[in-house]
């Protein structure tokens, strides 16, 4: 089964406004009740900075295990292409 991902944000009233486009098809609806309303321009954090708080924020024992010419080799990690 293919299925296609979306993602609606706003108050319950500007959501339901958006909902007449899917009517007829199944959905799965996740409420994240939030009470203060961040602006997306503020709350916006690059790739990398995102990457490297989760890699930080990883086990020792687990950040050990990631090669140290990872960057260099990614293809070879990923698809087993010949290392540099």
């Amino acid at each position: 089964m293919l299925s296609r991902y979306e993602e609606l944000e706003g108050s319950v009233e500007e959501v339901c406004e958006q909902l007449g486009a899917y009517m007829g098809k199944r959905v799965r609806v996740t409420v994240l009740a939030v009470t203060e309303r961040v602006d997306q321009d503020e709350s916006h954090c690059d790739l990398a900075e995102d990457l490297f708080a989760r890699f930080a924020q990883a086990p020792a024992s687990e950040r050990a295990k990631v090669p140290i010419d990872l960057a260099d080799n990614l293809d070879h990690y990923i698809y087993r292409q010949p290392s540099r």
